[in-house]
């Protein structure tokens, strides 16, 4: 199963490096990354929905998915359009979240009949849209705002982490972090992806700049990019757990079962959730975007 996840996972992180690779030479900053981004967003939320439902606090399924797509989906446009400002698009983003949490609110007062549910599903659609429709905007953001190195530098830390966590907690893993959350998440395997996230974060923001200036990578100090990856890493950690304690309150172990040794979506996009608005904070405090 390592070998199979190891090389499954490389291989998606091929795929979305070609991907990004077309998208820094598209006239149209976005262009080849938000369907993905939108897809994964409308699977995520779908599976999102599957776990509250199995914790009994099931939330309004398709406002959380039509939410968080929308959400993400509105970010895009508002860099798009010439009159925004950087703040407007910003604002548009958070409206767009209210509108679905609006149309939520809507749903539940027409099929209310009785007291019961309404207030857990409601708390329950918030939740969800804050906890995957605003990080997925936020990416947008990221890469509109700061351009492809912040997103290339985010994935590479957060998903880099996820691999020696992985790694190294298989090999030599013995003692356990939250045991009752994660039982297979160890000590060893934390020091492996905060020691794998430094290391992407440098690569990209320190080794590789020179060689590949097309793509826009700016180089750092070698102290500010360990510092971006050691933060990106606790921050991707912590995303990892959120999710876990999520499925452990359902009773499940993956969020869906549709990729072997991955889960589903949510597994393999829970550690950029948290990520995401610490990543867009790194950008424009540290690193001076």
């Amino acid at each position: 199963m390592l070998i199979w996840r190891l090389v499954l996972g490389f291989s998606l992180a091929a795929v979305l490096v070609g991907l990004a690779w077309l998208d820094a030479r598209s006239a149209v900053p976005g262009v080849w990354l938000m369907p993905v981004l939108l897809v994964f967003t409308a699977a995520g939320a779908d599976e999102l929905a599957r776990l509250l439902s199995a914790a009994e606090a099931p939330g309004n399924r398709f406002w959380l998915i039509v939410g968080a797509v929308a959400t993400t989906a509105a970010a895009w446009a508002a860099w798009l359009c010439p009159v925004l400002t950087p703040a407007d698009a910003g604002l548009v983003t958070l409206a767009t979240m209210g509108l679905a949490m609006a149309g939520a609110m809507i749903a539940e007062m027409i099929r209310y009949r009785q007291p019961g549910q309404t207030s857990r599903r409601l708390a329950a659609t918030g939740m969800g849209l804050v906890y995957l429709g605003l990080p997925a905007a936020l990416l947008v953001h990221l890469r509109m705002q700061f351009g492809m190195s912040a997103v290339l530098t985010m994935l590479a830390a957060v998903k880099l982490g996820d691999v020696g966590a992985y790694t190294v907690g298989r090999l030599i893993g013995r003692r356990k972090l939250v045991p009752k959350i994660s039982p297979g998440k160890t000590i060893e395997g934390a020091v492996g992806h905060l020691a794998f996230a430094a290391g992407g974060a440098y690569l990209c923001l320190t080794a590789l700049p020179a060689q590949f200036a097309s793509w826009g990578l700016a180089p750092a100090p070698a102290g500010k990019a360990l510092l971006v990856g050691l933060v990106l890493g606790v921050a991707g950690m912590l995303g990892d757990l959120a999710e876990s304690l999520l499925k452990r309150d359902a009773g499940l172990k993956d969020s869906s079962r549709w990729l072997p040794g991955f889960g589903g979506v949510l597994d393999m996009i829970d550690s950029l959730l948290l990520a995401a608005p610490i990543a867009w904070l790194c950008w424009r405090f540290v690193l001076g975007g």
